[in-house]
């Protein structure tokens, strides 16, 4: 899964996000990445469409996270592994039959997270560190 999860951060991270960068401040790049990212994965979703819109809002906020990483570290690996960490800590909650509501702890926890680094850092997700 590593390798998949891999592969989709050179294409979103590695490509996309640095020429969003070129026009937009950190935080429209990622809303705009995660926007993107989430609707790639609706597909995967559609036999339950209120978790497709879920895991979309997911996304778009792991987007955010998963920019500020990357503007430190200029990093695919680290924003892949870190990704991947996301998808287990999923796996930790969506558990039976109810996983739309089980989701809304990790989802609120994430957003909260991308908020945090957007009060914390501003549309720069960066404290000047670039």
């Amino acid at each position: 899964a590593l390798l998949l999860y891999f592969g989709e951060e050179i294409g979103w991270r590695g490509f996309a996000l640095p020429r969003l960068l070129q026009r937009y401040n950190a935080v429209t790049a990622s809303l705009i990445l995660g926007a993107a990212w989430g609707a790639f994965h609706i597909a995967l979703n559609l036999h339950r469409p209120f978790f497709a819109a879920l895991n979309f809002a997911f996304l778009v906020a792991i987007s955010v996270i998963l920019t500020w990483l990357y503007l430190r570290t200029k990093s695919v690996i680290l924003t892949t592994v870190l990704y991947a960490v996301f998808n287990a800590w999923l796996q930790v909650f969506l558990v039976g039959e109810e996983i739309e509501k089980q989701f809304m702890v990790p989802l609120a926890i994430t957003w909260l997270a991308a908020m945090f680094l957007i009060y914390r850092y501003g549309t720069s997700l960066s404290d000047g560190m670039e």
